[in-house]
């Protein structure tokens, strides 16, 4: 026997034999990771180091056995759903789940899939039983003199399937506004590399739990077609393959809903075929703090196929705590050459029998629009994640008025209620208290509250309600906004004077100004005038008697806010 025959008999007795002096947890059924609850996830992981236990001839029957193995258990305490999903493994990597040790008698093969980043999705388990989730990889020999590979590189997430892997409950029950297009920085976050119509190569964890269609998700797909996808029971892309680094189609054939290509399960800022082979970026990143945080998938300039100048650019966000699902459009134009300008925007359901839609955003429709914003509101209640107070919150709604913007709510019934604390955002993202304002406790009467708030430093501000009981335990509502739009224009002729100036002033209600004329010696002259709702003309007579030189005019509300400034030059 020559040399290489001797090194390759040793090597292959040490691959299918068991070996029994490895202490490590993970090596071995003896020696398992125990995971005592779920969810588990760890990036980094191998099977290298881990020496082959359990051989092909062991139940799961696979070649992926010959490998080195690493080991977890779990004992569900009830029946109960898990998925086991992987990421960043080789196609040399497989999953096995079983009831028992491999090589033990008796033991059957619950579930098993061999190859790049398997993954096994709503795996029922009976409560009480302990399970082994065994990673292994199948040996790769290439010709001497090159040594084997024998163990493969993963990342590994191990949950029960949301929902409990019940169909979602909701119905798709959501309502759609029309926001203010607020992107974050497209230069921020992880960038994402990907081929043209594939899957992310990851699972994306949110960092937090987000309610889709009612039911609880802590990670996600992104599509390089611009959208993204759950994992889980009712998981769908019809012709493609939702996993990492999976086949996302591109081709829109119908409307949403359908069952036949249109993605299942699936939040579509605009489902599209983009092309980020030709270039743009495609990044992820959760922003705030718990319990506010907020995580952003953002398509960066992505060219659509077939058209390299048309690009397309937007953000979908997921809010932790509401669940509001955002979409911010900065550019989305169309490449009617290729597949007929097709692009659909909203939500579909696990099945395919339900979407909602933005209005004219559907097969076959071919639409183009830039800066625009749109938010999907759940309205589902009864579901785990559903938003509910311990009051019956039947209207809560902002007005803009002419000095402040007025935030009202109407409770119907309110239980244990301490206290409502007001909360207000300019960025939709950071949240802090305005206001707090002491609840009914019990009772079934309806209450009106109400609040003023005359910080109008910003056009577009956010507001929600934190309910507090009693006890210390709290609930936050779903967001409203309101938008400012200018309430006054100032032009002041003719400018430069070498006499009088005029002020022209065009208000929509009636307001006291205080009108505050100075150089850089101080103030020359202040006065205060009650303007009318419409245009007022007012003859600034001051400029007369004032020496050569620039001034400042400041208009001032009654609160002392400046609504309008210029520079008058006086020759």
């Amino acid at each position: 026997m020559s040399k290489w025959m001797k090194i390759w008999s040793l090597i292959l007795t040490a691959v299918f034999f068991t070996s029994t002096n490895i202490a490590q947890i993970g090596s071995n059924c003896s020696n398992p990771n125990n995971l005592l609850s779920l969810p588990f996830s760890q990036t980094g992981m191998t099977t290298c180091g881990f020496i082959s236990d359990y051989s092909p001839a062991d139940a799961c029957a696979s070649v992926y056995m010959a490998g080195e193995d690493y080991v977890f258990s779990y004992t569900p305490a009830v029946n109960s759903g898990i998925d086991v999903l992987m990421s960043n493994s080789s196609a040399l990597a497989g999953l096995f789940i079983l009831d028992g040790c491999p090589n033990a008698p008796g033991t059957n093969c619950i579930a098993s899939f061999e190859g790049f980043n398997p993954t096994l999705e709503c795996i029922a388990l009976t409560g009480g039983t302990t399970y082994y989730i065994i990673v292994s990889s199948a040996p790769f020999l290439p010709p001497p003199p090159l040594p084997p590979i024998l163990c493969a590189a993963f990342d590994i997430t191990i949950q029960e399937s949301p929902g409990g892997g019940a169909p979602p409950s909701c119905n798709l029950d959501y309502s759609i506004s029309n926001i203010s297009h607020s992107p974050v920085s497209y230069a921020t976050g992880t960038n994402l590399v990907f081929s043209d119509d594939y899957f992310s190569p990851t699972w994306i964890n949110f960092g937090f739990s987000f309610c889709f269609d009612g039911v609880l998700y802590n990670n996600c797909l992104i599509s390089s077609n611009g959208y993204i996808t759950f994992p889980g029971c009712y998981g769908s892309v019809p012709g493609g393959d939702p996993n990492p680094g999976g086949y996302s189609p591109w081709s829109i054939t119908a409307a949403a809903p359908n069952s036949t290509n249109c993605p299942g399960n699936s939040i579509m800022l605009t489902w599209q075929d983009i092309n980020p082979n030709a270039g743009g970026n495609i990044l992820y990143e959760t922003v705030g703090t718990s319990p506010n945080q907020v995580f952003i998938v953002k398509y960066d300039n992505i060219p659509l196929y077939g058209c390299a100048t048309s690009l397309f650019s937007g953000q979908l966000m997921l809010y932790e705590t509401s669940n509001l699902i955002e979409f911010h459009i900065t550019e989305k134009t169309t490449c009617a050459g290729w597949n007929g300008g097709a692009g659909i925007m909203g939500l579909n359901n696990y099945d395919g029998t339900l979407a909602t839609i933005v209005t004219g955003h559907n097969y076959p429709g071919s639409w183009a629009e830039t800066n625009t914003g749109y938010r999907f509101t759940p309205n589902c209640t009864g579901a785990i994640c559903s938003i509910a107070l311990p009051i019956h919150l039947s209207n809560f709604q902002g007005e803009a008025l002419s000095m402040s913007n007025l935030i009202s709510w109407t409770t119907e019934t309110e239980t244990n209620n301490d206290y409502f604390i007001l909360e207000k955002s300019t960025d939709g993202v950071e949240y802090y208290e305005i206001a707090r304002i002491e609840g009914a406790g019990t009772t079934a009467q309806a209450n009106i509250y109400e609040f003023q708030d005359y910080d109008l430093g910003s056009n577009l501000c956010y507001y929600r309600l934190k309910q507090v009981d009693f006890d210390g335990v709290e609930t936050i509502s779903s967001t409203i906004s309101v938008e400012r739009k200018p309430s006054f224009n100032v032009n002041f002729y003719p400018n430069p004077t070498d006499e009088g100036v005029n002020a022209v002033i065009e208000l929509s209600d009636l307001t006291v100004c205080t009108i505050q004329i100075s150089s850089i010696l101080g103030i020359a002259e202040e006065f205060v005038v009650q303007l009318p709702s419409g245009t007022s003309t007012i003859e600034l007579e001051t400029f007369r008697q004032l020496a050569q030189g620039i001034y400042s005019v400041n208009i001032m509300n009654s609160m002392g806010q400046i609504i309008a400034s210029d520079k008058v030059i006086k020759k």
